[in-house]
């Protein structure tokens, strides 16, 4: 684990309540995709001994960092007031059950709630500046078309031959929407891809939507052993 110092470069508007925050740092932290950094505001009064993660968004070879935050309770409301030149220190990194790399050869389905798209922004990053042949569905879920965060990009990401992006929404789904409607079922699975007990499924989002589709596609025969999963119950994640 180390520990650097970060300099707000660039700040953009995700979506409404989601920001990312593109950093320069003063010692690079070796991560793997699916990896996150705890996160300190040492500059803001009531702030400086208190710490949360954030996944990284990047690639490991980027000479920035980025980490895209939604803002959901004190720490992050106050972090979306940061202006570029202010300060963060970063510690890490963390987190072993989502890492994506060269390593993985298997065909990877990768399911995500809201902000648990983070992880697998910079797994598909990774996978396609590494040029990796891997056949690669995204089941993408959120409120509604506002809250998809990364949604150009994702679009454009549909465009290449091996990458898959489904989104789903479940509420204030609009007359021309052509996604999945709803939650994630297995209806919607055996429409999208074949042999799910094939691939390799990993899952990020709040806990319910996670225990759920583990449940989900365990019942459709997908093995334990073949699902990766992390459901924002680290402090922090889900304040």
């Amino acid at each position: 684990m180390h520990q650097t110092e970060g300099e707000i470069k660039e700040i953009r508007d995700e979506t409404h309540d989601v920001k990312t925050f593109v950093l320069t740092v003063v010692n690079r932290l070796d991560f793997v995709p699916g990896q996150y950094s705890m996160v300190c505001m040492k500059e803001k009064e009531g702030f400086q001994k208190e710490w949360r993660p954030f996944t990284f968004v990047n690639i490991p070879e980027d000479e920035q960092v980025e980490l895209t935050v939604k803002r959901m309770g004190k720490f992050t409301t106050t972090m979306h007031r940061l202006r570029p030149g202010d300060k963060l220190i970063l510690r890490g990194p963390f987190g072993e059950e989502l890492n994506f790399d060269e390593t993985v050869i298997d065909d990877v389905v990768f399911v995500a709630g809201g902000s648990g798209i983070t992880p697998f922004m910079s797994a598909i990053r990774f996978a396609v500046a590494r040029n990796m042949q891997n056949d690669i569905w995204l089941f993408y879920s959120n409120k509604t078309i506002g809250d998809i965060i990364f949604r150009e990009e994702l679009d454009e990401l549909n465009q290449r031959e091996n990458i898959r992006v489904l989104h789903a929404l479940t509420k204030e789904i609009p007359e021309d929407w052509n996604g999945l409607e709803g939650r994630l079922n297995k209806a919607a699975i055996a429409s999208s891809l074949e042999e799910p007990a094939a691939k390799l499924w990993y899952i990020c989002g709040p806990p319910p939507m996670v225990h759920a589709v583990r449940e989900m596609i365990g019942e459709i025969g997908v093995p334990d052993d073949r699902i990766k999963s992390e459901d924002w119950q680290i402090p922090g994640k889900s304040e």
